[in-house]
């Protein structure tokens, strides 16, 4: 298990590695050829010490009557070594400082090469398990985690050929001193660098192991940082909760950690006292055989200064490729995220796309679908069956956890069901180009996206090659409702619509429902089928009149399916279908389906059951009176023909709608 995990890890390093030369090859090169220099430094500069102490000395036995500067001047090696020690030093200086900047450069070119790669990689997934998967989520934690890692990449090999240029010269002059010099000092060091390197690996597995504890702990956080919950957290006084269940999560990560963390301690240190007599033994060789006569004062400083020098060296690999090895185990995740393979494939179409589209009147086929989610055995959607044809509307009800949104996300691909097919004009979606059938979908989703970013991209999503027609989406905007609301904006279309963005506003529920609609009218023309899952969700009654009229006009002449708890559509509905536990329990008209008696009708009742009926408010109530109540009388007329409307309950039309 452990080769395996050394071998795990050494093929990360390789690719790590390998990433670091894609992204920043030149100032790697660069970085090598300034390493290469700063390392020769010190052995240079020791041995020019050297020259200048020897030289010094026979100056000062001489004691010659001339005076002392007579005989400097004189020596012309003393001068020479002067002169180089100096230039040396300076020429490093110089070295370091550049060496600082390439660092940074290559540093910046890694940090963005390997987030982008991620990014891509994420992006790259055309299902959405991805995000809904616990197992890989925390494949996606970890390598979010690993990033940062990855990035001390630029530092730690930068240290690391410094080290290696510092070792070689002065491992050479060592082997001059004697042969065995070098090799107790590696022998005495490399005890705690094994065990350093163990630690980081264990310290990794207690990570992974807490990956889902991690994720919590950062959900958390997002929570009690994220502006969408701020209101309730403060209304229902829900920090101190939170804050306590952050902390618990954070202290049971911390401890398992620290428990690490205190062994790798001990251990380390304990071997560390043995590389104390690997550096002794050497220098006191040194003194010994200076005090003997046999070296000179500056080989005593030339030797002492060659023995730190590769303890130092050794220390700074050491350090270094601990860190290393830290990264290779941290970036495991990351290239297991780039290896992952989705679970949705898209495939070249079987028949050219114009025969998809020509193909007409055979509509939208499901037959026999069962799915359960990754990660899971239970399934949430168990062998059902519909159809839909071009200009029939299909009302999908039930209660919450029926199972209606997921399939709306197999209509959309993404995801594939493990059973039954799904067709579109006779051909199976799984063999047409994945790009050509969203191409054809539109979509006004539950769950619905507010990008941080301008009301012209917020609506011009939704089909890219119109982001800059303001005619187009001006039109989009037109339809949904939207164009009161943009002419309020300060900068019209190009106004930011998020406060977290500099001068950004934030539009209200109902108004981000409308740019929903907006963004799925972009692609109006080239529409076949359309989804909407709760697109009234957010509306009160008014404003839900003026989206269902907006809908109805969106779904002439193509296959609709609408998923709804709230019955307000059923009544336009070609067929309607009764989802329960993931299984289709009913189906047919409103009408047939009242007369059933059976589950639809009970919830049709009971919505309906909800509402006061306008005959029966008193004549005085103001509202009864204004132009408002014969909107709803419309409204109730169009929707149902009961005695009362399931979704015409008077409230406050929401602001800014």
């Amino acid at each position: 298990m452990r080769l395996n995990e050394y071998a795990d890890s050494l093929r990360a390093l390789r690719r790590s590695l390998g990433l670091c030369w894609r992204a920043a090859p030149r100032e790697l090169v660069q970085l090598t050829l300034l390493s290469a220099g700063m390392g020769a430094g010190p052995a240079f500069t020791l041995f020019l010490g050297k020259v200048v102490i020897d030289q010094t000395a026979r100056i000062a036995e001489s004691r010659s009557e001339s005076g002392t500067l007579h005989h400097v001047l004189a020596n012309p090696v003393l001068l020479w070594a002067v002169v180089g020690f100096l230039v040396a030093h300076v020429v490093l200086d110089t070295v370091e400082t550049i060496q600082g900047f390439q660092v940074g450069a290559f540093r910046d070119k890694l940090e963005g090469s390997t987030t982008y790669l991620m990014y891509d990689k994420v992006a790259g997934f055309e299902d959405i398990a991805l995000f809904e998967d616990p197992e890989r989520l925390n494949i996606l934690q970890l390598a979010e985690q690993s990033i940062p890692r990855i990035h001390q990449l630029a530092t730690t090999v930068s240290n690391l050929m410094i080290g290696v240029f510092v070792l070689v010269p002065v491992v050479g002059l060592s082997f001059s001193l004697a042969w065995w010099v070098p090799i107790v000092i590696f022998a005495t060091a490399m005890p705690s660098v094994l065990v350093q390197l163990g630690f980081e690996r264990r310290a990794w597995n207690v990570e992974e192991t807490l990956a889902g504890t991690t994720r919590s702990m950062r959900i958390r956080g997002q929570v009690l940082t994220s502006p969408e919950y701020a209101k309730e957290i403060r209304l229902f006084r829900l920090q101190p909760l939170l804050l306590a269940g952050w902390r618990t999560l954070f202290h049971d990560t911390f401890d398992h950690m620290q428990r690490v963390r205190r062994q790798g301690a001990v251990r380390v240190l304990a071997w560390s006292l043995v590389s104390g007599p690997g550096v002794g033994i050497p220098y006191a060789f040194v003194v010994l055989l200076a005090a003997s006569g046999q070296f000179s004062l500056g080989d005593l400083a030339l030797y002492a200064g060659i023995v730190f020098e590769v303890r130092r060296s050794l220390f700074i690999l050491a350090g270094n490729g601990s860190s290393l090895h830290e990264i290779a185990l941290a970036s495991r995740a990351a290239f297991r995220l780039l290896d992952l393979e989705p679970t949705l494939v898209s495939r070249t179409p079987a028949l050219p796309t114009s025969a998809v589209v020509s193909d007409a009147g055979k509509g939208l086929v499901v037959g026999g679908v069962t799915f359960a989610y990754p990660g899971s055995e239970r399934p949430v959607l168990q062998q059902v069956d519909l159809e839909v044809r071009p200009g029939e509307m299909l009302v999908v009800v039930g209660e919450n956890g029926a199972g209606k949104t997921t399939l709306a996300k197999l209509l959309c691909r993404l995801y594939d069901p493990q059973e039954g097919t799904i067709t579109w004009n006779g051909h199976g979606i799984r063999s047409v180009d994945l790009n050509e059938w969203r191409d054809r979908i539109g979509v006004v989703n539950q769950d619905y996206a507010r990008f941080p970013a301008t009301m012209r991209e917020n609506i011009g999503y939704g089909q890219l090659s119109g982001l800059d027609d303001d005619e187009r989406v001006r039109a989009a905007a037109g339809k949904a409702g939207l164009l009161p609301a943009v002419a309020k904006l300060p900068r019209d279309l190009d106004t930011t619509l998020s406060k977290q963005l500099d001068h950004g506003i934030e539009p209200s529920g109902g108004q981000w429902q409308r740019i929903a609609i907006a963004r799925a009218l972009m692609r109006d023309d080239a529409t076949e089928i359309l989804i909407f899952d709760e697109p009234t969700a957010a509306l009160d009654a008014l404003a839900e009149h003026d989206i269902l009229g907006i809908l109805r006009s969106m779904a002439k002449g193509k296959a609709t399916i609408v998923i709804s708890h709230r019955l307000a559509l059923a009544r336009d509905a070609t067929q309607i279908l009764v989802m329960e536990h993931g299984r289709v329990i009913e189906r047919g008209t409103h009408p047939e389906l009242m007369a059933k008696s059976g589950v639809y009708h009970d919830m049709f009742t009971r919505q309906a059951s909800s509402y006061v009926g306008l005959d029966s408010l008193p004549a005085t109530e103001g509202a009864l009176t204004d132009p408002r109540r014969r909107r709803l009388d419309r409204s109730s007329a169009s929707l149902s023909d009961e005695s009362s409307c399931p979704d015409c309950r008077v409230r406050e039309r929401e602001p800014g709608v």
